[in-house]
C-alpha cells in the first residue's frame, strides 16, 4: 500500500506542480484569469506509466471568475487504479498582479491541497500542503510563452523533517489548423523527490466551438524522479 501511495503522490506531483485558457494536460499555468462570472471547467483522464505498474485517473477542475484580475478554482483527482477513490483536493486562487494585454501578464497563484484523502487507503496524505507560484505570459509573434516558479510548504508530522520543495516549468503554444487548434509543448520539474521528477509534454487542443476544446498530449519522463510515459485526453470549456 506505501509503494501505491508513493506511486500516486508521484503522479500527483506531476499534474498539480505549481497548469490559450485551458491548463490540461500541462503543469504549466498561464497568467490569464477567467473573467468575471464565468466558469471554466476541464475534465481530464490520464494513464500514466511510473517505474512499475499503470496508474489510471480522472481530474475535475472548475474555476470561478470573482473579478477581472481574481480568480478561485479547484482540482478534484479521482484515481481509477488501486486504491481508488477521491484524492486530495486543492483549492486555487489566482491574482493578476500585471497585464500586459488581454493574455499576457504576470499573476500569482496560492494553492492548498486539503487532507481530505485517507492515508491508510492511500489516497492522500493526510496532511495539507501550500504553494505559491508566480506566474509570466509573454507572446512572441507566433508564440506564446509560460513560465511558472513555484515554492511548497508540505505538511508533515511532528517533529519529521521538512519535506517542502520548489517546482519550475514553462511551455509555449502555437495556432495551428487554421486557427482551429493550439500545439504546445512543455518542461516541467519539481525537487519533492531525488532524483527530482522532470518531465516534457507535447500535445494539442483542437476548437469544437467558441468555448470548448477537446486535448490530447503525450508525456515523457526525463528523469527516475517521476514517472515513464503519459497519455493524456480531454475536454475544456468556459460558461
Amino acid at each position: 500500500m506505501k509503494k501505491l501511495s508513493k506511486q500516486l503522490t508521484l503522479v500527483m506531483l506531476a499534474i498539480l506542480a505549481v497548469p490559450a485558457w485551458s491548463i490540461f494536460p500541462l503543469a504549466t499555468d498561464n497568467a490569464r484569469t477567467t473573467p468575471p462570472n464565468r466558469t471554466g471547467l476541464e475534465m481530464g483522464y490520464s494513464i500514466f506509466q511510473p517505474q512499475s505498474g499503470e496508474q489510471k485517473q480522472l481530474l475535475f477542475t472548475v474555476k470561478r471568475g470573482l473579478s477581472g484580475n481574481l480568480e478561485l478554482g479547484t482540482d478534484l483527482p479521482v484515481s481509477l487504479s488501486t486504491p481508488t477513490g477521491l484524492q486530495d483536493v486543492s483549492l486555487n486562487l489566482k491574482f493578476r498582479l500585471l497585464q500586459f494585454s488581454r493574455s499576457e501578464g504576470l499573476t500569482l497563484k496560492f494553492s492548498t491541497k486539503l487532507a481530505n484523502g485517507s492515508p491508510v487507503m492511500g489516497t492522500g496524505s493526510g496532511l495539507a500542503n501550500y504553494g505559491i507560484a508566480a506566474i509570466m505570459t509573454k507572446g512572441f509573434g507566433l508564440l506564446t510563452g509560460h513560465l511558472n516558479l513555484g515554492y511548497t510548504m508540505v505538511g508533515v508530522p511532528a517533529g519529521a523533517a521538512s519535506a517542502n520543495y520548489s517546482s519550475y516549468s514553462a511551455a509555449l503554444e502555437t495556432i495551428f489548423f487554421g486557427e482551429h487548434g493550439e500545439l504546445f509543448t512543455e518542461v516541467a520539474g519539481n525537487s519533492s523527490v531525488t532524483p527530482a521528477p522532470l518531465t516534457f509534454t507535447l500535445g494539442a487542443r483542437f476548437w469544437l466551438g467558441d468555448y470548448t476544446q477537446f486535448v490530447v498530449g503525450y508525456g515523457k519522463g526525463l528523469s527516475d524522479g517521476g514517472y515513464q510515459s503519459a497519455l493524456q485526453i480531454g475536454l475544456t470549456s468556459e460558461i
